[in-house]
Parts: C-alpha cells; structure tokens; sequence
C-alpha cells in the first residue's frame, strides 16, 4: 500500500570496497574487494503528523530501514535496487519538519563514526561524499584545484575580516558575506547547528562601525610567521568506477579443517508398519517367493543350478553294518531219480556221514552266531561228537 500523495521523497547511494594486499597479478599494488555489510538509516523522529491528507489526517511512523551491499560494493535497498529511496524532512505538509536520519554502519573492515543526515525531496545524496572524515590519522586532501582555492580564498577572507572587524575597520555587513561565503564553502558537518551559526551572522550584523577614510599605503611588512592548518575542505565528488581487472588465479585451497564433534544421537523414529508375510517354495527350477495372498504371482530367488556347489571329497567310509538273520530254510527240492546202486565198497571202522548245524547267540557279544559240527559214526551207531570238528561261520564281528 502506498504512502499518502503530497510526501516528498531523497535518494541516498553510496559504494564500498576494502584496499587489500596484493595478489597473483601482474602488478604489485594493493588490490580492491568489494566491501560486505549493511547499512541502517534511523529517522530521528518517533512519528509524524500529516494534517493535509487526502481523505483524512493520517499519522505516520517512519521506520528503519536496513540496506546491504551488492557483490559489487554499492549500496541497495531491500528489493535489491541500488540505492534507497527515503522520506525527506523538509516537506510543508508535515510536522515537525527538518527532521534527520542516523546513518549507522555494520561492514567489516570499515569504522565508520554513526552520524546524522537530513534527506530532502528531490535530492540525492552520496554516502562517499557526506559521510564523516576520520579526524585523526591523516591529512585531509581536497580533489580539485578549483575547490582548493575557493576554500582557502573563503578562509583568509573571513580571518582577515574576523581581525578587521576587532579594530572596528569593516562594516559589519561585510564581514556578515564573508562569513556566509565561508559557510557556503565549508558545510556543516561537526557539532555546531545551522541555527547557531546563523544566529553568530546575525550577531555579527548588529555590530556598529562606520567605514573610516582609506590610509596611505603601508610598508611592506616582514614575512609573517606560518599560519595554521586550514580548515578541512570540501570532500571531492565520487570518481568513475574504474575498469573491472583481469580475474586472478585461482588460492591454493586450505587445508581440511578437523572433524566436528559427534552429534547428540537424534530421537527414535516411530516404529514403522508391519511387514507383510511372504511364502517360499520350490518349483523344481529355481527358490521363488511371493507376498502371502499375491496369489499366482511368484518371483524367482534363486536358480536351484546355482545354489550346487563343487563336488566334495569322498567321505571316510562308514562302519560295516550288523549281518541280517538268516533267511528261512527253502522248501526241499523235488527228489531226484534213483542213482545205480555202487559197488560195494570195503566197510570202514569209522566214518563221518552226516553234518549238524546250529545258529545260537554268542553271549560276549549278543550276536548270532552259525556253527557246524561233523558227527561221526560207526556202523549205526554216532560217536561223540569231536571239539576240533567245530566250525563257526559268522562270528558278528
């Protein structure tokens, strides 16, 4: 929303930069860095009355307003313009009028003392050129040889007329015009009002004295004793911005700065939803899964071929199993024909004709055993039955 119609309005601009020590370049002078920061402008006044506004009076509160400086080193404003717009002091149609600004700065690298500054409608001002002088540390040069002149002509006027005036040689009104040129020439910028210095014209004006005759002219005089400084003359305008040099060569880059501390361990983070329950199978080629309810939609995990590995090394071979027990006695063959009758043969004392089996359970080992025996005979008659004749089959073992 816009401001009443019937405010007036000033510029202020201004530009910044830092003299560094010189780099890589081709020359050995001190190079130029655009100045960082901000600037404030503080009205001096709380708020004010604006009678005249249409449809209605209105009171208005001016606020601060902070400007920063652009890569370049110029002033702007808080839209990124360079250069701010400010409501002036000296418009008839508020109250009170003649109002200042407290310019205050905040750029690295650059003290400068806050000072105040009234803003009138239509102008512009440039902070390189109404900003405050150091005071100490260095000789104050004006610019230009015609602004030079004129500000020490102005000042030997107004001693000359100042000493005149003591010893009643110079009208007042006189002496009131060249303390005016001499103000033209010097503005104000310390402590004293421009209210006090025209009341000490004004003073000035009442002072009697008539104009006596012309005398003759004197002797030369001898060579006066050297004067006092001056006093310090009007700050020079702003010059040209320079030509933009040659971008240097790149800095070595620094070295890695030290690991930070660790951090504070952040909060638990809410337990996340429950994960759906999956099913595995084997489909003859591969390892497949799906979601629990997916239905006909397998995905493959895995080829069963690539799940082989190499063939191992042969295994230690196992332990002889336990013998089987022995299977029932087959049913008798079907009895073969009759052989010829032998020849008689010479009847013998003793002869083995028939072998005995057994199968009992060796009690040192609880397993069966088979054993044969040879029994003999004599005539029809079995003799004992001979140890030696004894055969084990299957130990067990």
């Amino acid at each position: 929303m816009p401001l009443p119609t019937g405010l007036t309005y000033g510029r202020v601009v201004g530009r910044f930069i830092l003299a560094i020590a010189d780099s890589t370049d081709v020359d050995t002078e001190p190079d130029a860095q655009p100045a960082t920061g901000k600037v404030k402008f503080v009205p001096s006044v709380t708020h004010i009355l604006m009678p005249s506004a249409s449809p209605e009076p209105v009171f208005i509160a001016p606020q601060p307003i902070e400007c920063t400086l652009d890569s370049q080193g110029y002033l702007i404003d808080p839209n990124g313009a360079r250069g701010v717009t400010l409501l002036a002091s000296d418009n008839p149609n508020i109250n009170p009028r003649d109002w200042s600004y407290s310019v205050q700065f905040n750029i690295p690298g650059v003290q400068v003392a806050t000072f105040s500054m009234k803003v009138d409608g239509g102008t512009e001002k440039n902070l390189a050129i109404v900003s405050p002088i150091p005071t100490t540390g260095g000789t104050t040069v004006v610019v230009t040889e015609e602004s030079r002149i004129a500000a020490e002509t102005a000042a030997a006027q107004a001693q000359a007329y100042y000493e005149a005036l003591i010893t009643e040689q110079v009208p007042s009104e006189v002496v009131a015009q060249a303390v005016e040129d001499y103000l033209a020439a010097h503005p104000v910028t310390g402590d004293v009002t421009q209210q006090e210095l025209e009341d000490a014209i004004n003073a000035v004006e009442l002072l009697p004295g008539p104009q006596g005759i012309q005398g003759p002219k004197g002797d030369k005089g001898d060579k006066g004793d050297t004067g006092n400084t001056g006093l310090q003359g009007i700050q020079g305008l702003q010059g040209i911005q320079g030509i933009k040099g040659d971008k240097g060569d790149a800095g070595t880059p620094g070295t890695n700065g030290s690991d930070g501390a660790p951090g504070a361990d952040g909060e638990d983070g809410a337990p996340g939803a429950d994960g759906r329950e999956i099913a595995v199978r084997n489909n003859g080629t591969s390892i497949q899964w799906q979601y629990v309810g997916d239905g006909a939609i397998w995905q493959n995990l895995a080829a069963l071929a690539d799940l082989k590995g190499p063939q191992g090394d042969q295994g230690i071979q196992g332990i002889q199993g336990i013998q089987g027990v022995p299977g029932e006695q087959g049913e008798d063959g079907a009895e073969g024909p009759a052989g010829a009758d032998g020849a008689p043969g010479t009847p013998a004392a003793q002869t083995v004709v028939k072998v005995v089996t057994g199968l009992e359970t060796r009690p040192s080992t609880s397993l069966p055993v088979l054993w044969i025996a040879a029994v003999g005979y004599s005539g029809d008659e079995p003799v004992n039955m001979i140890d030696d004749d004894v055969f084990l089959l299957n130990t067990g073992a």
